[in-house]
C-alpha cells in the first residue's frame, strides 16, 4: 500500500513537471498566435504527455525524451489510432515544434534535437473541394430566400460572398460601404469590408444588389443591439450577426443545425458543410472565367496553391473538355483533309464528320438536366451511330 501511494506521488511530480513546462509554453505562443491554434498546441502536448506517462513511467522530464523508444513508439500508437492521415500529421507537427522550441529556448528540461525526421510525418490525403451541384446550390439558395429569419439570411451571405463561417460571424454592423456611382451604368456600387479572419488578413469583397439586399434584410431582422464583446480584442462590438432572443452571436453550431434543415427542407439526400458553400462560390466563379489570382483576392488566400485546388475540375467539367477537346481534334484533321479536294470525296471524310457530330451531342447530353431534352439527344446520338455503322459496313 505504502509503495503504490510512492507510485502515485512520484505520477504527480511528473504531471506537474510536464504541465508547467506546458503550460509556460502555451503563454509564450499565445502572444503570437491564434487562439485556436494555441488549444492544438495544447491538445496534441498532453496527448503526448499522457502516451509517456503511460506506457514510459521512467521519463519524468522531457530531457528523458529519446528517439527510441518513445518518439517511435509515439509514432506507432498514432498509425494505430485509427485517426485520419491529417490528425495525425497536426499532432507530430506541434509536438516537434513544441520539443524544437524549448530546445532553441535553452530550457532546463528540453531535450536533445533532431527527435523527428520528415519521413515521420504521413503522407497527407489531398482532397479537392466539393462544391453544390448547380441543382442542388438553386434549390438550396430559393429555400434560404424564402424564408425570413436571420440564420437563414446569414447562411445565404455565405454563399453569395464565400466566406469562412468565423469571419461571417465577426461581420461588424457597418461592414457594408457605398462607393460612387458607376459612370458606365450609374448605378451605385458595394463592397463588403471583412475583418481579420483565419489568416490574419483583412480584405474588400465586391458585391452585387443582390447581396447587399440581403445584408441589408439581416440589419432589418437584427435589430437594435449594444456592443457586444470581441473575443478577440476584447473592445465592445456592434456585429452583424447577432441572435435577438439572448443577445448572443450565432455559434458554428447554431448556423450548422439551420443549414442541415434547410438541406433536410429541400429533400438533398446528402451531407452539406457550411464550408462548402465557399468551394461553390469560388467553383461559380472559376467557371465564370475569373483568374486565379483575382480568387485569391477574393478568397483571402496568402498563397496561391491554396487557390490551386479549386482548378481541379468537377467530372462534369472534365467530361466536358475532353469532348470538346475531341470535337477540336477532329475539325483540325478534317480541316486539313479539306485543303485537298479529292479526299473529302472519300467516306472515310463522311465517317469522320458523323464521329465528330456524336461526341458533341454526347457533350451537349452530358450537361443538359432537362429529362426531355436527355431523351431526345439519346435518340438522336443513336441514329445517328447506327448510320455511322451501316456507312462503314458499306465501305468495308
Amino acid at each position: 500500500m505504502e509503495q503504490n501511494q510512492n507510485n502515485l506521488h512520484d505520477g504527480g511530480q511528473k504531471d506537474s513537471t510536464f504541465e508547467k513546462t506546458i503550460q509556460s509554453y502555451l503563454d509564450i505562443i499565445a502572444t503570437t498566435l491564434q487562439p485556436g491554434t494555441v488549444r492544438t498546441y495544447k491538445g496534441s502536448t498532453k496527448t503526448f504527455v499522457n502516451f509517456l506517462m503511460l506506457n514510459y513511467p521512467e521519463v519524468t522530464k522531457f530531457s528523458d525524451i529519446k528517439r527510441s523508444p518513445h518518439i517511435e513508439g509515439w509514432l506507432s500508437y498514432l498509425a494505430n489510432s485509427g485517426n485520419k492521415k491529417g490528425t495525425r500529421y497536426l499532432n507530430i507537427c506541434c509536438v516537434r515544434r513544441f520539443l524544437n522550441d524549448i530546445y532553441e529556448w535553452n530550457w532546463d528540461d528540453a531535450p536533445m534535437p533532431g527527435l523527428f525526421t520528415h519521413k515521420d510525418f504521413p503522407p497527407k490525403d489531398k482532397y479537392l473541394p466539393k462544391p453544390l451541384t448547380p441543382e442542388d446550390d438553386k434549390t438550396m439558395q430559393k429555400t434560404l430566400k424564402s424564408k425570413n429569419i436571420l440564420s437563414a439570411q446569414a447562411i445565404l451571405l455565405l454563399r453569395k460572398t464565400g466566406m469562412r463561417v468565423g469571419e461571417l460571424r465577426d461581420l461588424p454592423l457597418d461592414c457594408l460601404e457605398k462607393l460612387p456611382d458607376c459612370l458606365t451604368t450609374g448605378q451605385a456600387q458595394y463592397v463588403l469590408h471583412v475583418p481579420l479572419g483565419k489568416l490574419h488578413t483583412e480584405r474588400i469583397i465586391p458585391v452585387d444588389s443582390e447581396t447587399v439586399e440581403i445584408i441589408k434584410r439581416i440589419i432589418k431582422l437584427r435589430g437594435n443591439f449594444l456592443p457586444l464583446p470581441n473575443p478577440k480584442t476584447g473592445k465592445p462590438t456592434l456585429f452583424l450577426i447577432v441572435r435577438r432572443n439572448c443577445w448572443k452571436r450565432y455559434s458554428y453550431a447554431g448556423l450548422r443545425h439551420v443549414l442541415s434543415a434547410v438541406v433536410k427542407n429541400c429533400n438533398i439526400n446528402k451531407h452539406i458543410s457550411l464550408h462548402m458553400l465557399r468551394h461553390t462560390y469560388a467553383t461559380e466563379l472559376l467557371r465564370g472565367g475569373i483568374n486565379l489570382a483575382a480568387l485569391m483576392k477574393l478568397l483571402g488566400h496568402v498563397d496561391i496553391r491554396m487557390t490551386l485546388r479549386y482548378a481541379g475540375v468537377s467530372q462534369q467539367d472534365l467530361r466536358r473538355e475532353y469532348f470538346n477537346a475531341v470535337e477540336k481534334s477532329k475539325s483540325i484533321y478534317l480541316l486539313s483533309k479539306q485543303s485537298v479536294k479529292s479526299e473529302t470525296d472519300k467516306p472515310e471524310y463522311i465517317l469522320d464528320s458523323i464521329d465528330s457530330l456524336i461526341a458533341k451531342i454526347h457533350c451537349i447530353w452530358k450537361d443538359s438536366t432537362e429529362k426531355k431534352s436527355k431523351l431526345k439527344l439519346q435518340r438522336i446520338a443513336e441514329r445517328l451511330r447506327r448510320a455511322f455503322n451501316d456507312l462503314k459496313k458499306c465501305v468495308e
